[in-house]
């Protein structure tokens, strides 16, 4: 029977300007999961437009030998207006 995890952590440090990224090393894991993510600005300044948050890559590296496998994931400021803060929330499924 499959098994779900959830894990979630914010940045907050300023501004994120338009067209930022951040890199995260988010963990190792064993090879058989699968992994999601999304990333949810935090409102800031009520009057400002829109915010847009993309998750633009999630990838693994690999050791020699397959000992372990790091998971990095990418978020991108895409909308227009800078963004003080943010939370990434990702579910993991194992077989």
């Amino acid at each position: 029977m499959a098994t779900t995890q959830f894990w979630s952590f914010s940045w907050v440090g300023g501004d994120m300007f338009p067209g930022t990224e951040h890199g995260w090393w988010v963990g190792t894991l064993s090879g058989d999961e699968v992994i999601t993510a999304t990333a949810y600005a935090v409102i800031g300044n009520p009057n400002a437009g829109p915010r847009m948050l993309t998750v633009t890559e999630i990838k693994t590296y690999g050791a020699t030998g397959g000992a372990y496998r790091d998971v990095i994931l990418t978020v991108r400021n895409t909308g227009g207006e800078s963004i003080p803060g943010y939370y990434v929330n990702m579910a993991f499924v194992k077989a």
